[in-house]
């Protein structure tokens, strides 16, 4: 091989080289996208957890009242929208249906020889929220309308006789919570309610009318599914 063909070659080979390195660097990684996690669409769950509520009944004839407490336990069913606005904060629509425990009691609520007793058989709650998303953390605050069957009776021990008066009342919630997305469709909650059924009108022995009002303070906790 001759000396002009030894320098052609080389020539050759560095060009080569050079368009290779160019074409590798221009070759750019893929990029791997991660979808963000996002609070919008529909949702279904449970929810449970315990309240301590508050019975108050002023009779319009007696000295007496009939406060006491009435606590107890709940489980039902929840259901809501969520909507997640492009700065994060996100609105939402929740609702709730649930079994309540809550029962109480009191000697000589109207005089000494009667006796009170009250009971909540269930409770429902439809309610806005509001909250920021810290990514899969969400932070709100809700409130509402709320709703429930409840029950109060008076027992005289003079003549061992029992009135008792059920309504379905109509009120308001309020409350705070913490939600997270253990995954993009299974969350968990825990919050904070305070429940208002309003005064229930309730007509006693011998016409002995009081007014009963019924309150409670809960925690709950919830397991939801989002769509």
């Amino acid at each position: 091989m001759t000396k002009s063909s030894v320098l052609r070659a080389g020539l050759v080979a560095v060009l080569l080289s050079t368009t290779s390195a160019a074409f590798a660097a221009d070759i750019v990684e893929p990029v791997v996208y991660t979808p963000i996690f996002t609070w919008t669409g529909f949702y279904v769950g449970i929810v449970g957890g315990y309240n301590w509520g508050r019975v108050h009944a002023d009779f319009e004839h007696s000295d007496f009242d009939g406060h006491h407490h009435a606590n107890g336990g709940l489980i039902g069913g929840t259901a809501g929208y969520n909507y997640q606005f492009d700065n994060n904060v996100v609105l939402g629509l929740e609702t709730d249906l649930a079994w309540s425990g809550n029962r109480g009691d009191t000697d000589g609520c109207r005089d000494g020889n009667f006796d009170c007793d009250s009971k909540n058989g269930w409770l429902g709650t439809t309610r806005a929220r509001l909250g920021y998303a810290y990514d899969r953390f969400l932070p709100y605050v809700t409130a509402g309308a709320a709703y429930g069957h409840v029950r109060f009776s008076t027992f005289d021990h003079n003549d061992e006789s029992r009135v008792s008066d059920s309504d379905t009342r109509f009120g308001w919630a309020a409350g705070t919570g913490l939600e997270y997305a253990f995954t993009d469709q299974l969350t968990g909650k825990v919050e904070y309610m305070y429940t208002d059924l309003g005064r229930h009108d309730f007509r006693g022995h011998e016409d002995d009318n009081a007014r009963v009002r019924w309150t409670a303070n809960s925690i709950r906790f919830g397991l939801n599914y989002k769509f």
